[in-house]
């Protein structure tokens, strides 16, 4: 996750419980750490089922040259 969408990531957040569930059926769930950085969000206040990358579009076209898809919602 990048941009504005990060919140959702947040402990806290309407979707906190959606995100553990996916978590749990084997789901990883990612957050952008150069959203966080721009965004002033310390990475302890992410809900503690997503894991934080680097640079998320770089881990997205990484796992793109690995064989996986790509979603845009």
């Amino acid at each position: 996750m990048c941009g504005d969408g990060i919140e959702a990531l947040l402990q806290g957040a309407a979707l906190e419980l959606r995100v553990r569930q996916a978590a749990a059926r084997g789901v990883e769930v990612v957050a952008c750490g150069m959203t966080l950085t721009e965004k002033q969000i310390p990475p302890e206040r992410l809900n503690d089922a997503v894991r934080v990358v680097p640079n998320g579009l770089l881990e997205a076209v990484r796992l793109q040259e690995a064989g996986y898809l790509s979603v845009e919602l």
